[in-house]
């Protein structure tokens, strides 16, 4: 919408609405056009809050990716032309030791994950969990995300010895 007072000049393209003596109401419908695309556009590039969890669990380690397939697809005569959207299916679990538990035990008794469309990410039966050898798993990731990472001792020693002969003692002071 364009108010126009005394003669001002309208945009190019502008629709009158009211005119008056010493108004001019104007609409421009190129700029509603404009507007509605950039919120079309910006609508589709943004994660709704589903999505915005699973970025989380990505980015914590705590999902395992099955595969890719095309979910969205423009048709011509019942095939698919061209893709317009790749979905990956995905197991989530809720800590990263359930995740590398059943990443490696599934090897162990021959449980697969499904398909990247229908993913099976159910858990162990009693029978399967108690045939699991967990000392042949590889539980590194695990250890690492739990235990802090310990300094460089040799650095540690080697910046403080050459910080002593700077140092008053007894008076607390060191530069």
């Amino acid at each position: 919408m364009t108010v126009a007072v005394n003669g001002t000049a309208l945009p190019a393209g502008s629709s009158v609405l009211y005119a008056g003596d010493s108004l001019v109401i104007a609409f421009d419908p190129w700029s509603l056009v404009i507007a509605i695309i950039i919120y079309i556009v910006m609508s589709m590039m943004s994660c709704n809050e589903d999505e915005g969890r699973l970025a989380m669990q990505e980015g914590a380690g705590l999902c395992h990716s099955i595969g890719t397939y095309c979910s969205s697809c423009i048709n011509l005569f019942g095939s698919c032309v061209s893709c317009l959207e790749h979905t990956t299916g995905k197991c989530c679990f809720n800590s990263k030791l359930a995740r590398i538990v059943n990443e490696q035990g599934r090897m162990q008794v021959a449980k697969g994950w499904g398909s990247a469309e229908s993913p099976d990410c159910s858990g162990f039966t009693v029978a399967q969990l108690q045939s699991l050898n967990f000392a042949a798993m590889d539980l590194s990731e695990f250890y690492a995300s739990i235990v802090p990472t310990l300094p460089n001792v040799g650095s540690l020693q080697s910046g403080s010895a050459g910080r002593v002969p700077n140092c008053y003692y007894g008076q607390g002071r060191c530069q």
